[in-house]
C-alpha cells in the first residue's frame, strides 16, 4: 500500500484570528476524513493545533520561522530520519484537500498528480474559480525521488539557508514545471481537483490590495458550483454577499485569455 506523506508549514499562532481558525480546522478535517488510511502529515511549526492531537499520522516538528525555513526544516527532519513515502505533498494549512483523492490515485504510477486548472474558493461565501494558469499550483502530488531530488533554488532567496541543498519541494511552485517536462503528469479532472484554494478577505495578500473584488478578479471567473468531493468544508450558511458583475466585453477577454493559455500549455510549455 503506497504511502503518501504530507508537509504541513503551520500558520504562526499570532496569526490565527477567528476565520483562519476556522479555515485551519477545515483543512486539517479534510486529511482526517481521507478515505484512504495510509498516509503521515509533517506539522512544521511552534505549536500543533488541537484538531490533529492524538493521532499518530501526525508528526509535529517544532520550529517558528517563514514558510520557507520551514520547508527547509522538513527536508531536512526527512533526511536525517530516513523517513521515507511514495508520494509527498505540500500543503498549506489554510487550504483544503480533496479528501477522497489519494484512494482513486494509489493505484496509478505516476511522477507528479496536480490540477491543470488552478481551483479558488472564497471562503465567506463559499463561491468558486478554475483557472489554467502556465505553471504548477503550490500543492501536487509528487514522487518522492522528485521531491526530494536536488533543483532549483530557494523559493525565497533572502532567507537563511538552513540545508547544504536546495530540494525540489522547497522551490516556488510557480518554479517546478521545468523539472517535469518528459516525466510522467497525471492531470486531475477539473471537476474532482486536487485541491481548493482558499482565499479570504483577511490573508496577507488580500489585505494587500486596494480593492478586495479587484483582487479576486486575478482568480478567474467565480461562480457558485459545488465540488462533490468538498462536500464537507461547504456550509449551509454564508456568512456575506458575494457578486461580482463581468461585463460581455470582459466576458468575452477572459474566455479568449483561457483558451490562448490553454493552446499554449498544452503545444508549447507541455507539448502533446
Amino acid at each position: 500500500m503506497k504511502l503518501f506523506l504530507f508537509i504541513v508549514p503551520l500558520t504562526p499562532s499570532s496569526f490565527l484570528n477567528d476565520n483562519r481558525k476556522i479555515i485551519q480546522e477545515l483543512c486539517f478535517k479534510t486529511l482526517l476524513l481521507q478515505n484512504y488510511p495510509n498516509w503521515q502529515a509533517l506539522l512544521i511549526g511552534d505549536e500543533i493545533p488541537s484538531v490533529a492531537l492524538n493521532d499518530q499520522r501526525f508528526i509535529h516538528v517544532k520550529y517558528e520561522g517563514v514558510k520557507e525555513e520551514k520547508l527547509q526544516i522538513a527536508t531536512k527532519y526527512i533526511i536525517e530520519n530516513k523517513l521515507h513515502a511514495d508520494y509527498i505533498i505540500r500543503l498549506d494549512d489554510d487550504d483544503f484537500f480533496n479528501s477522497s483523492i489519494l484512494k482513486e490515485i494509489s493505484d496509478k504510477d505516476f511522477d507528479i498528480y496536480t490540477d491543470k486548472f488552478h481551483t479558488f474558493f472564497e471562503f465567506e461565501s463559499q463561491a468558486s474559480s478554475q483557472q489554467v494558469r502556465l505553471w504548477f499550483p503550490n500543492t501536487c502530488i509528487h514522487k518522492f525521488e522528485h521531491a526530494m531530488a536536488i533543483y532549483g533554488t530557494l523559493a525565497n532567496p533572502h532567507i537563511k539557508k538552513i540545508n547544504e541543498q536546495v530540494r525540489l519541494i522547497e522551490n516556488d511552485h510557480s518554479k517546478l514545471h521545468p523539472y517535469y517536462k518528459g516525466k510522467r503528469i497525471i492531470y486531475a479532472n477539473p471537476k474532482n481537483p486536487v485541491y481548493l484554494r482558499v482565499l479570504n478577505r483577511e490573508s496577507i495578500t488580500a489585505k494587500g490590495s486596494v480593492n478586495y473584488k479587484v483582487y479576486l478578479k486575478q482568480f478567474g471567473y467565480w461562480n457558485f458550483n459545488k465540488f462533490k468531493k468538498f462536500e464537507n468544508t461547504y456550509s449551509s450558511k454564508k456568512t456575506n454577499t458575494f457578486e461580482i458583475k463581468y461585463p460581455i466585453k470582459e466576458r468575452i477577454y477572459r474566455f479568449l485569455q483561457q483558451l490562448s493559455v490553454n493552446l499554449f500549455y498544452n503545444y508549447f510549455l507541455f507539448k502533446k
